[in-house]
């Protein structure tokens, strides 16, 4: 008996994809219509197959599946170039595509970047810091927490997480922040600094450093500003004892370490007002904040690195 339409004739009982001409897929492209007959309105993306053959992408909506660039953000059917009709049959089922959640693309590419850099620099303070354990041991705590910082970040921007590991990532990514404010005040104290002023200025900042770092990892959800007051508290942590960093440091020395914690102001700020956000599809406020964060720790790493460390401990 000859198998009937739509269904399959090598597996009984099982209906086949129905499958429709291209022309009739694009006229329906066109239309903004679905390709499939009482599915919702839904827009249509067509793609090339490397045998030869066209596959329409369904659209579902625009919060769980990527648009071509110039559409994230945008309302309406999914665009894509004219696609020759060549008579091949088109699936009508939905085919899975790569999920995009509409955020800049340059989204933690910066960081990114900043990381095996990080990996570099490290030797390098390692080697400025001599034969000195106390240096050497400085210098580790920061390049550690320093590479940990861009990692964790890069990662957690980066990678395809499932929602369950996107939000312990992002955890992570606000406890990194604060075991780096502390991790780059650690040398700026330890060398800069004598007597109760080194001890109790490292016990202030680490405390408030873990203490963030636990909070930030529990399941307490802090209000965006005062995460916000929080960084930029612990990074104007230096400027307690800045009186004797300035003797003990060149000027040089002292702008750096002041310019930075601007730098880490300003970013805080765009962070927390979520503005400028010049161009979202591309380099949104956010990136801006991460340049404010990139900026910052150069000017901190070269005070360590030409001014710090050359004091005699």
């Amino acid at each position: 008996m000859p198998a009937r339409p739509g269904v399959c004739p090598c597996v009984s009982g099982r209906a086949a994809p129905r499958r429709r001409p291209a022309a009739e897929i694009l006229r329906l492209l066109a239309a903004g219509e679905s390709a499939t007959r009482g599915s919702p309105r839904q827009g249509w993306s067509v793609s090339r197959q490397p045998n030869g053959g066209i596959l329409a992408h369904s659209a579902v909506p625009e919060h769980a599946w990527p648009r071509p660039l110039g559409q994230i953000g945008k309302p309406g059917i999914v665009k894509t170039p004219p696609v020759e009709n060549t008579g091949e049959m088109l699936p009508t089922h939905r085919t899975a595509v790569v999920r995009n959640d509409g955020r800049p693309l340059l989204r933690g590419w910066l960081h990114a970047a900043m990381a095996p850099m990080t990996i570099a620099g490290t030797f390098v303070l390692w080697n400025a810091a001599g034969p000195s354990p106390l240096k050497r041991a400085s210098v580790a705590v920061f390049g550690a927490c320093m590479t940990g910082l861009y990692t964790t970040s890069s990662l957690y921007h980066l990678a395809p997480w499932t929602e369950r590991g996107r939000y312990i990532m992002s955890r992570c990514d606000v406890a990194m922040i604060q075991l780096f404010i502390a991790a780059t005040f650690t040398p700026v104290a330890l060398h800069a600094l004598s007597g109760p002023w080194r001890v109790w200025s490292l016990i202030v900042a680490w405390a408030i450093a873990l203490t963030g770092a636990v909070v930030s990892a529990s399941p307490v959800n802090a209000p965006r500003w005062l995460a916000t007051a929080g960084y930029i508290g612990m990074g104007w942590l230096s400027v307690i004892p800045l009186t004797r960093v300035i003797t003990a440091l060149p000027w040089e020395g002292t702008g750096l370490i002041v310019l930075g914690g601007i730098l880490y102001t300003v970013g805080a700020i765009v962070y927390a007002r979520r503005r400028p956000d010049p161009l979202p599809t591309w380099f949104g406020y956010h990136e801006i904040f991460h340049l404010f964060v990139v900026a910052a720790s150069i000017c901190h790493y070269l005070a360590i690195w030409r001014y710090v460390l050359p004091l005699a401990t």
